[in-house]
């Protein structure tokens, strides 16, 4: 693999993991009701 392969590969499975967390499920239904997010970290 090439370096901007790796960090891609890197990024996917950040991006993947993040995904899946309470707050990121807050912000996006924050961002479609138009609202603040409320974070709790988790």
């Amino acid at each position: 693999l090439t370096p901007f392969e790796s960090a891609l590969d890197i990024e996917r499975d950040y991006q993947r993991e993040l995904g899946l967390s309470n707050d990121y499920r807050e912000g996006v239904a924050a961002f479609m009701q138009k609202r603040t997010p409320v974070f709790t970290g988790k």
